[in-house]
């Protein structure tokens, strides 16, 4: 194995390693409240009832999971809905799919966000979902029926169909599964790790 392919490896396990998932979820909660919401502000850190995997000062996002209240007309949309993220009032990014609320008329009953590689969050930041029938700066902010929990697990503040908060706690009944993204200094010395190993075991 020549030295190029060694710091190839290297980098191989280096990258391998940041791809472990990280689950936060608040879905055990079912209390439910009504309301007609347009979105929410969340954080990806350590305040969420359940954490699998590690927090990192940077998380990439892969996907969000939301639960539907059930049946209730007065608080559904017929659009295809995406979700969009905003850094304070920019916006940074939207899901890769879109999903029609009005098609589920189940209690718990979910619909699921993906988002693409590189939408990376820091975990101390507050940002905003927020319900949108486009994909890009959310003009159009749409009512989505979801499943929300008291008291206020998430810390963040329930926003209505034109994007400004409401006077009321929220959290939604969700799940969401990013990718914990090591410190540059971190990663470095992954690869030299991995390097010294592939070394050491050529002797």
């Amino acid at each position: 194995m020549n030295m190029l392919t060694k710091i190839a490896v290297a980098a191989a396990l280096t990258a391998g390693a940041a791809q472990a998932a990280t689950v936060f979820t608040n879905a055990d909660n079912t209390t439910i409240n009504g309301g007609n919401y347009g979105g929410f502000t969340f954080k990806l850190d350590d305040a969420w009832p359940s954490i699998t995997g590690d927090v990192t000062p940077l998380m990439e996002l892969n996907a969000v999971t939301v639960y539907s209240r059930g049946n209730d007309d007065s608080r559904e949309t017929n659009l295809a809905a995406f979700l969009n993220v905003y850094d304070g009032a920019t916006f940074i990014g939207t899901s890769t799919n879109s999903f029609n609320w009005s098609t589920i008329d189940t209690e718990g009953a979910t619909g699921e966000y993906t988002f693409a590689s590189g939408l990376v969050l820091d975990s101390s930041k507050l940002y905003t979902f927020r319900f949108s029938s486009t994909t890009s700066d959310g003009s159009l902010d749409i009512a989505a029926r979801v499943q929300v929990t008291q008291p206020n697990a998430l810390e963040g503040t329930m926003l209505n169909t034109a994007g400004a908060p409401a006077d009321t706690g929220f959290d939604p009944r969700l799940t969401v599964t990013a990718q914990a993204v090591p410190e540059p200094s971190s990663a470095a010395l992954l690869g030299l790790g991995g390097l010294a190993l592939i070394l050491r075991r050529r002797k």
